[in-house]
């Protein structure tokens, strides 16, 4: 029951409704219309203002200014709601390198993708990273985490509601990929201009699949997320999640990520990162509980 709560709770989050516009035309034609009968509606004779940004509105808004002339049509394509990446995502790649050749031979690489969109009461985020790993010719660290998740502020309230789902692929576990999904409620708890700090608090499930014994498990979230501009150029940013099982509270997981961030060169959003998460399983199954991913990395905003 609890698996089909969280995923109804994450569809409805993670499908954007569709925008319905509450400013009604003022369609009324002028008393002497019919000594024109001709006359075309404009933008002027029917109570709207032109506006030369078609990104600030609903679509259903831009629509109706469309209709009236308002706004010039456009192509399908620069116009994609809500995934229009170009007007309302913020973009950052990140890469890191390491290695040497000589009494022994490593080669590191770690790299990321991350997509934000802030508009209105809605938050959305999309996070994919991998990392993979060699000494002396053989592989010793292969995974790929990826991340997605949706969050609508109640208002002008400290209140939210969230969806969130995460996907593992790590060719060293004991599965082949874990799939994870929940949803809840979040709280700020502290907000200012330089300071972030909200809690969540939800269920979900979660699934290993490929594992010995792979089932369905039911499992609660507790969050905690803190952000933090130190300086002009610094930020720090930390991360933990908590997810006991329903079913056995003392099986549980807790990963908790932190990165720092130097800005480089302002003019070309070009920074330097520090990252690390460490996940804790109380149940490794064979292998070790901690597993800890950390790396400098360069990352550039677009």
């Amino acid at each position: 029951m609890v698996k089909w709560v969280s995923i109804s709770l994450g569809i409805a989050l993670l499908i954007p409704s569709l925008a319905v516009s509450d400013e009604p035309l003022d369609t009324d034609t002028p008393s002497n219309a019919s000594a024109a009968p001709s006359e075309s509606k404009t933008v002027e004779n029917i109570g709207i203002e032109p506006t030369p940004e078609a990104g600030t509105l609903s679509p259903a808004r831009v629509k109706d200014l469309r209709l009236y002339g308002a706004l010039p049509e456009i192509n399908e394509a620069d116009w994609f709601d809500p995934w229009h990446v170009r007007e309302s995502w913020d973009i950052s790649f990140e890469l890191g390198l390491t290695g040497n050749r000589g009494n022994s031979q490593t080669f590191n690489i770690q790299s990321g993708l991350e997509l934000e969109q802030k508009r209105e009461l809605w938050h959305s985020f999309v996070r994919f990273r991998y990392t993979n790993a060699y000494a002396t010719g053989t592989e010793v660290k292969n995974n790929m985490l990826v991340k997605i998740g949706r969050e609508r502020e109640l208002g002008n309230t400290n209140w939210s509601l969230f969806a969130r789902s995460d996907l593992l692929f790590d060719r060293f576990r004991n599965f082949d990929y874990r799939w994870v999904a929940n949803a809840g409620l979040g709280y700020v708890i502290y907000r200012n201009d330089a300071t972030l700090l909200k809690t969540r608090l939800g269920a979900g499930t979660s699934r290993e699949f490929g594992a010995p014994a792979a089932r369905w498990s039911p499992e609660g979230v507790m969050g905690l997320d803190l952000k933090r501009q130190l300086t002009k150029r610094q930020k720090f940013s930390m991360t933990v999640d908590y997810y006991p099982e329903m079913d056995f509270v003392q099986q549980f997981r807790l990963v908790t990520e932190a990165s720092w961030e130097m800005l480089l060169d302002e003019e070309g959003n070009l920074s330097l990162k520090f990252n690390a998460r460490d996940e804790y399983d109380s149940t490794p199954e064979g292998s070790r509980p901690n597993d800890l991913n950390y790396a400098f990395l360069l990352l550039w905003k677009f």
